[in-house]
């Protein structure tokens, strides 16, 4: 398993974010980040999958406010077994009849070459310290060591709406 905390929703509180480490494709987000009252109930609020089809190399996790919306957004890097995938998650409520609300995602792209297929770990961090958060990625399982900073001005002001 992995593990984020971050205020996804934007209201003040960290959630948990789970994803399934070295199998699976699937994100389970716990809003509201009460620790007392995740462990109590257990109960999963979102869940969402990584990858396309039946993607079963786990997934790599970090969260960050790139877009400056007050929300953190959930970056899901394909841990191995894929292409260098990191997809950028926002959490979206749809207000409608019903209040849904749920995870869109909202950029995707290869921190390396495709034809790498090790995976990618990801970290958010404002790395030239301009104010915007950047994209720290590594290469993966069993990867040449490698990091790729992507420059995080490119989503300063720019919400993923």
């Amino acid at each position: 398993m992995r593990v984020a905390i971050g205020d996804v929703d934007g209201d003040g509180s960290n959630d948990l974010i789970v994803a399934q480490g070295n199998f699976g494709q699937k994100v389970n987000v716990y809003r509201d980040g009460d620790p007392t009252q995740l462990i109590h109930t257990g109960t999963q609020n979102y869940s969402f999958k990584v990858g396309k089809g039946n993607y079963i190399g786990g997934v790599n996790l970090s969260v960050g406010d790139i877009d400056h919306d007050g929300r953190q957004e959930i970056f899901a890097g394909h841990n191995r077994l894929s292409a260098p995938t990191v997809e950028i998650w926002d959490y979206q409520s749809l207000l409608t009849l019903s209040d849904a609300a749920g995870f869109v995602q909202k950029a995707t792209f290869n921190a390396f070459p495709a034809s790498y297929q090790q995976g990618v770990r990801v970290a958010i961090a404002d790395v030239n310290l301009d104010g915007n958060m950047d994209i720290i990625t590594a290469v993966g399982w069993m990867g040449k060591s490698k990091v790729n900073i992507f420059d995080g001005s490119i989503f300063a002001g720019r919400s993923f709406r």
